[in-house]
């Protein structure tokens, strides 16, 4: 399997209501928790980790095949767990982190691993420039989607 870190944007803007579903509004969270939850449940060969950011990163979850517990900190997502913002850079670049696994790497290039960012905004906050943190995951060979 791979090992895939997903980074989700759980910054105040996430809570804008501009989804709809079932004649109900939802936020932006809202509407892609079903998703990320499908997601995971159709890789069952893989190990998922999860990165939660706003105005900083953090791991929620690290990479693991537990994907019954990975569910259940995903259910637990919601805006204000941390400090208001949008850290890209922060959150691409831990996640990158997250898939640093050396017996995983031929020739200092990452195999089977890539993250895939989730957000709506713009960097903001952090301290690590998005397009340095996109240069570190390309030269790692980390596909981010």
């Amino acid at each position: 399997g791979y090992d895939i870190v997903l980074a989700v944007d759980i910054s105040g803007s996430m809570l804008a209501e501009d989804y709809e579903s079932g004649g109900r509004r939802m936020n932006r969270l809202q509407a892609i928790k079903p998703i990320l939850e499908a997601f995971v449940a159709r890789r069952p060969n893989d190990r998922i980790g999860v990165v939660t950011f706003g105005g900083r990163a953090y791991t929620l979850a690290p990479l693991t095949t537990d994907h019954d517990w990975l569910g259940r900190q995903v259910g637990r997502l919601q805006v204000g767990l941390v400090e208001d913002g949008t850290a890209v850079g922060d959150a691409l670049s831990l996640a990158v982190s997250r898939l640093g696994q050396p017996e995983r790497t031929e020739n200092g290039r990452r195999l089977g691993g890539f993250a895939i960012l989730l957000t709506d905004g713009a960097n903001n906050s952090g301290t690590v420039d998005p397009l340095a943190a996109a240069e570190i995951a390309r030269s790692k060979g980390i596909p981010v989607y």
